[in-house]
């Protein structure tokens, strides 16, 4: 169920001035001592209908609650607005309804609230009970003797950019709510847990930051949610937290997607619990980085407790304890970057299906050459075959973290396919030395090849590489594979979903003499008659650094009489950075000349995918020509439709 959208009618303003205030005049002026009166008085004036009370800047001490009312706006300057008290025991701001008398629409913004966690100690900064529909924005809350906000049966609500700092017990606490959407909210140096979220289903917690909550010790976690089935937690922050930076507790369909969960002090980045009382089922963590906690990454703890929850995409480095623990029952592990040794497949297109010839694969060797072929595939569609022309050669493939795996043991293994023994091989390679497998024996089958090696001190680079040597032949290879261990599988691919196919539609034209030559018109660029040899462009602004450019398609509409000269060409232009600037054609990238009447949809295909590299531009040359025997000949493209891979 989503929070509805909040419309509040305000008709009414009421300023009030605190007793040191910039300008200390206003509808109400406060005297410093027990400033609740005048506030209160100011929110009682608004009515029924409601409207905002307005605090200059300045400090107000309350010696007993403000009291809010439904449709009551109280908003502040910032920091410079601050609202505190020297008074035991009191809740700084309350709006209290009830079951079936509710409190709506209430907006708390721009200010600081102050209470004091020793000495005198106040209760609550700010205490709501059935409150609904209502938001607090842009509110900092520190130094109460309790919790710095506390929500008590209160639904769909929201709180945004607050900041809950050094209270006694939490930061913030949602107790028995449903709905609440808490967006950019800070609690750090809470002396128990930065956010409690208590017995409160359908919480969305996005982007939030817990810091040093119950610092030292090992009771209380950064996050904390109990009994609040289907909640989110979206790209968290939470370090050197007392226990976990996130703790998951009889909680069931909560998914945490990105986040950092480091450096807790005693407990582990994210921990998922059930116990007898209930269960932890169907959670689901997704893309999160665990490193360098006190005890373990991720821990799953429960056992039949601890039900079918999904581990995703995550880091998990460093932690003192365990990578990860999985104490549950039916836990589906996906891909993980682990301390331990990890059988997950650090290749891109390891089975050598996209791209001809595939993506991602380097070819060494004067004369050789690289296509993706389906003579024979071990895997799936292709594979790739690798041909000795003269010289030897070889592919190889790098990893982009190598400097992880210094002083580990890797493993690379390949599908090899070869009719000529002693000649194909693979082997796995660091700084400049490549440590081979043995050979194919040329048996006319597919045959696994292996090599394990310990990586040396400060790799610069890790690779596999697939080589023929010493005579022309050639060879298939199949399922390429490179994992930390000493043994890998036959085959595990890079998660499907690294690399996906795109198309972009582009029509966005760069016009060398808009109204003399090519011209923007709604349906795109016009060329009218009598027009020769005249350019138009499409930049491909869309593109990202590591993408694959592999075809395009030019659209557009022609007309063309007899006698009439009336020509399109089209080619992909690379842009590079040089001094001066410099341009070269792509290959494969130019379409067959357009010259028939009618539309046309000409699609020009790459000879090898183009790999999208820093100081490189593209874009696609339009040329037009139209002759003048029949007076209407002319030529529009609408735009160009691009294929390309994408990384990530």
């Amino acid at each position: 169920m989503p929070i509805p959208e909040i419309h509040i009618m305000r008709e009414a303003t009421i300023v009030v001035a605190a007793s040191n205030s910039t300008t200390p005049s206003g509808d109400y002026v406060c005297d410093g001592t027990a400033d609740e009166v005048e506030i209160n008085l100011a929110i009682v004036a608004l009515g029924a209908s409601g409207g905002e009370v307005v605090l200059l800047d300045g400090t107000f001490t309350v010696a007993t609650s403000i009291t809010l009312a439904s449709n009551v706006t109280l908003s502040g300057q910032g920091r410079n607005t601050i609202i505190t008290t020297a008074t035991d025991n009191i809740d700084i701001i309350t709006a209290t309804g009830g079951g079936g008398s509710e409190l709506t629409h209430i907006i708390l913004r721009d200010f600081l609230v102050r209470g004091f966690e020793t000495g005198n100690k106040n209760d609550e900064g700010i205490l709501w009970t059935f409150v609904d529909t209502s938001k607090i924005i842009n509110v900092w809350i520190e130094h109460n003797g309790e919790r710095g906000l506390h929500l008590v049966t209160c639904d769909n609500n929201e709180i945004e950019n607050v900041h809950t700092f050094s209270n006694f017990l939490d930061g913030l606490m949602l107790d028995t709510c449903t709905f609440t959407k808490l967006i950019n909210c800070i609690s750090n140096v809470n002396t128990q847990r930065g956010m409690d979220i208590l017995s409160s289903p359908d919480t969305d917690i996005v982007t939030p930051t817990c810091y040093n909550n119950d610092s030292g010790g090992a009771t209380y976690s950064g996050i904390h949610i109990q009994s609040s089935d289907r909640s989110t937690v979206v790209g968290a922050r939470c370090s050197t937290n007392g226990l976990h930076g996130l703790y998951i507790f009889r909680t069931d369909h909560c998914a945490v997607i990105g986040g950092e969960f480091n450096n807790q002090n005693t407990g582990d980045g994210i921990n998922i619990t059930g116990d007898g009382t209930d269960n932890s089922d169907y959670n689901m963590i997704s893309g999160a980085t665990c490193t360098a906690n006190g005890d373990d990454g991720i821990a799953i703890e429960g056992g039949g407790d601890a039900n079918n929850n999904v581990i995703n995409f995550c880091q998990l480095l460093g932690n003192i304890g365990t990578a990860l623990v999985d104490n549950g029952t039916g836990t589906e592990l996906g891909w993980a970057n682990i301390d331990e040794k990890s059988p997950v497949n650090l290749l891109i297109n390891g089975d050598f299906e996209i791209g001809d010839p595939p993506i991602e694969w380097i070819l060494e060797g004067v004369g050789a050459t690289l296509a993706r072929s389906n003579v024979q595939a071990r895997i799936n569609t292709y594979s790739a075959l690798l041909t000795r022309n003269g010289n030897d050669c070889d592919i190889y493939q790098g990893i982009s973290n190598f400097a992880y795996y210094d002083s580990r043991i890797m493993t690379v293994g390949v599908w090899v396919y070869a009719t000529v023994a002693d000649r194909a091989r693979i082997g796995i390679g660091f700084n400049g030395a490549v440590y081979w497998s043995a050979f194919h024996t040329g048996d006319s089958t597919w045959q696994w090849l292996t090599r394990t090696y310990l990586i040396g001190v400060a790799p610069v680079n890790v690779r596999l590489y697939c080589q023929i040597l010493s005579g022309d032949t050639a060879a298939y290879f199949d399922g390429a594979i490179l994992v930390e261990g000493d043994s890998c599988p036959a085959f595990s691919p890079k998660p499907a979903a690294y690399i996906t196919e795109k198309e972009f539609t582009i029509n966005a034209f760069q016009y060398p003499t808009p109204g003399t030559d090519w011209t923007p018109t709604i349906q795109g660029a016009h060329l009218t008659v009598n027009k020769a040899t005249k350019y138009v462009w499409l930049p491909l602004n869309f593109l990202k650094i590591g993408d694959y450019i592999v075809s395009y398609k030019i659209v557009g509409d022609m007309l063309k009489g007899g006698g009439d000269t009336v020509i399109l060409d089209c080619k992909l232009v690379r842009v590079n950075l040089a001094d001066p600037l410099t341009t070269s054609d792509v290959a494969g990238g130019g379409i067959v000349q357009v010259a028939v009447d009618g539309d046309f949809d000409v699609e020009a295909v790459l000879t090898a995918p183009e790999l999208v590299a820093t100081d490189k531009q593209y874009l696609l040359e339009i040329l037009g020509s139209t002759s003048n025997v029949g007076g209407s000949e002319f030529i529009t493209v609408i735009g160009a439709e691009v294929k390309l891979f994408r990384l990530g």
